[in-house]
């Protein structure tokens, strides 16, 4: 057998063996079930194809206080660490506080919204997109958070760095389809790459690189006022791909632009100044996001690999494994970072919900009586083929605040601009039979023509209108070509896996359960404590039960409440109610399922209709962590008469 040579906890163990004499034992040293980490074994299968691993490169992030070609130093802020220095951490915690809801005038306002942006080229289009896909279905995100698809094929940092390029006209139009106003973009996702950089020499690219994306923070500054934190991701592994200026070392060493970037307004740049007491503000915090390079094959300290199989044929793109790799390190991240999680973990009373299509079918006026109701795809071309949506809206209870409409265009063919999205009054149609003889007429234009988007865009459209006029029925869209080019506009429908969403903010009813946040961390059992209810919010009903499940069987549970949240670590978990706290009944004991009941009884709690409170359940677990306690995620409750 092979000898152990190490063993990482993050988020699981992975066993790396060595040294692999064959490929055989690849079998018995199988990692768990994700892509995202592999045995040692495979690297050195990789290396024998030919998929060489970067020479002489560690991953910033485990570099630390080493040095990068003798000189160089390692980590992602200053001093060879992970966190950024007190200062800059605080002015982190500052710039969060100051990302809140905002009317389309930039007023704070409770029932506004905050734009969230992705900016860059294509691969970052990509990953966003997987991003929001798993977003727009995340109930412990602040629902009032709006993901917008900014980034943009071909348009890396060294090509938005001018202020007059087509990509800014092009960002403010996606922003206005998805129903916001510039005043309430408040942080970005920028992935830092130049697409065609004028020298591969080192430093000097990296530099450039840096120089670029200063600018590019000057022009969403002063684009988007309200603008306060700027998130930047490193490039992913490279050294699969031809291209020089799209292989390694190039990749890696652009990680080191955003590192001094950051650097240089840590150390008080007035060119990089985000703070109105030190001068003129010219431009928005930066921080790091996800860190995304490691060495090919070779997993680095928290296992994480990049196999050619994470990418398109072109070996520079993304494929699907590759985008819900990324996506799942950007919630991860965008769950658990300080200067995040303040805003969007935040709790608001208003839930997230979404909404597949029902149906989904594309007609083409030159065959009229063929039915495409059962494609993958959605086909939209002007003059000749237009498709048709519809969602189901009976089930819907509470008050809808804001409905997306939101939609993916095919991974690997070209859109051009000119997109329309229609009302279609008549909703008796079914995927089932739709043909142009017997589609409904079209009603008026919603939007459009919107601007080109990128193969792999999760585009976003401001509905709102027209779900609160269908509410208790069915609503349908159709989708148009502007007059241009004659190529097909391919969408992908519910068939092809990626299906046509509503995506809805919603103020709960009285019956409602309430709204979920603030993920916590797994527990002996493997998994994180979950917090639900059962009945009504209702004081004069007085029949809602706490049920706290996920928990290790035959173990102490005790739910308490306060008035407002928070996020702190304490115990194994996080404490996500702020103090004053108070106790809820007495205290139960898990079922041998992992459950705990408990039924709430309002009438000595002194609670008044109107009133939100925050709930959570702390709970033993002798064999997790150090502390032996943790907690389920937290619950937030508007209480009614």
């Amino acid at each position: 057998m092979f000898p152990q040579l190490a063993t990482v906890d993050y988020p699981r163990k992975v066993l790396l063996a060595a040294p692999c004499r064959s490929l055989l034992p690849l079998a018995l040293f199988r990692a768990p079930s994700t892509s995202m980490f592999r045995p040692l074994c495979l690297a050195v299968a990789l290396t024998a194809a030919g998929f060489l691993p970067a020479q002489g490169q560690t991953a910033i992030t485990d570099l630390g206080t080493g040095n990068y070609l003798g000189q160089y130093q390692g980590g992602l802020y200053p001093g060879g660490v992970n966190i950024p220095p007190p200062a800059h951490r605080a002015a982190g915690h500052n710039a969060a506080s100051m990302v809140v809801p905002r009317d389309r005038f930039g007023v704070p306002s409770t029932k506004g919204f905050i734009g969230f942006a992705s900016i860059s080229m294509s691969n970052a289009n990509q990953e966003w997109a997987a991003f929001k896909r798993r977003a727009d279905q995340d109930d412990h995100r602040n629902s009032r958070v709006v993901l917008v698809s900014g980034a943009q094929g071909g348009q890396s940092l060294d090509v938005i760095a001018d202020p007059n390029a087509p990509y800014w006209p092009a960002l403010d139009a996606r922003i206005d389809a998805a129903g916001l106003s510039k005043e309430q973009v408040q942080v970005v996702w920028l992935k830092m790459a130049d697409a065609n950089p004028t020298t591969l020499a080192f430093p000097n690219h990296a530099l450039n690189a840096k120089a670029n994306a200063v600018k590019v923070l000057h022009i969403l500054k002063s684009r988007y006022p309200n603008l306060a934190i700027a998130f930047f991701s490193s490039r992913s592994y490279g050294g699969y791909a031809a291209a020089a200026n799209r292989s390694e070392p190039l990749s890696y060493e652009t990680g080191f632009a955003t590192k001094w970037l950051i650097e240089d307004q840590i150390a008080g740049s007035p060119n990089l100044n985000y703070d109105p007491l030190l001068g003129p503000v010219v431009a928005p915090l930066a921080l790091w996001g996800p860190y995304l390079w490691t060495n090919g094959p070779i997993p680095r300290a928290d296992g994480l690999v990049w196999l050619p199989s994470d990418l398109e044929a072109d070996m520079v793109h993304p494929s699907a494994a590759g985008e819900a790799k990324i996506a799942h390190l950007m919630e991860v991240f965008f769950h658990s970072a300080p200067a995040s999680t303040a805003w969007y973990g935040m709790p608001v009373s208003e839930r997230l919900q979404f909404l597949n299509a029902t149906d989904d079918a594309w007609v083409d006026v030159q065959h009229p009586s063929t039915n495409y109701g059962a494609e993958y795809y959605l086909l939209v071309m002007p003059g000749r083929r237009l498709a048709y949506l519809q969602f189901d809206l009976s089930n819907l209870r509470g008050q809808v605040e804001r409905a997306e409409l939101c939609f993916k265009t095919d991974p690997e063919v070209l859109s051009e601009p000119g997109l329309k999205v229609h009302r279609v009054d008549n909703r008796s149609w079914s995927e089932s039979t739709l043909t142009f003889a017997n589609a409904p007429t079209l009603q008026g234009l919603l939007r459009g023509p919107l601007p080109e988007f990128s193969p792999g865009t999760a585009v976003s459209v401001d509905v709102t209108a027209e779900v609160l006029a269908s509410l208790g029925g069915h609503v349908s869209f159709a989708l148009t070509g502007a007059l241009g080019p004659l190529r097909n506009k391919l969408i992908t429908s519910h068939e092809g896996g990626e299906p046509p969403r509503l995506i809805l903010t919603i103020r709960p009813a009285c019956e409602e359960p309430g709204v979920p946040y603030c993920r916590n961390t797994p527990n002996s059992s493997g998994h994180p404590g979950l917090l639900t209810v059962t009945g009504s919010t209702s004081l004069g009903r007085n029949n809602l039960t706490l049920n706290a499940s996920q928990l290790p069987p035959g173990e102490q549970a005790t739910f308490f409440f306060g008035f407002a949240s928070d996020r702190q670590p304490v115990g194994d978990g996080f404490l996500c109610v702020a103090s004053p706290l108070g106790a809820i009944g007495q205290t139960v004991v898990s079922n041998n399922l992992g459950q705990a009941k408990l039924a709430l009884d309002f009438a000595p709690l002194g609670f008044l209709a109107g009133q939100v409170i925050y709930v959570q359940c702390t709970y033993r677990d002798r064999n997790g962590g150090l502390a032996g306690y943790n907690f389920t995620d937290g619950l937030l409750l508007t209480l009614c008469p």
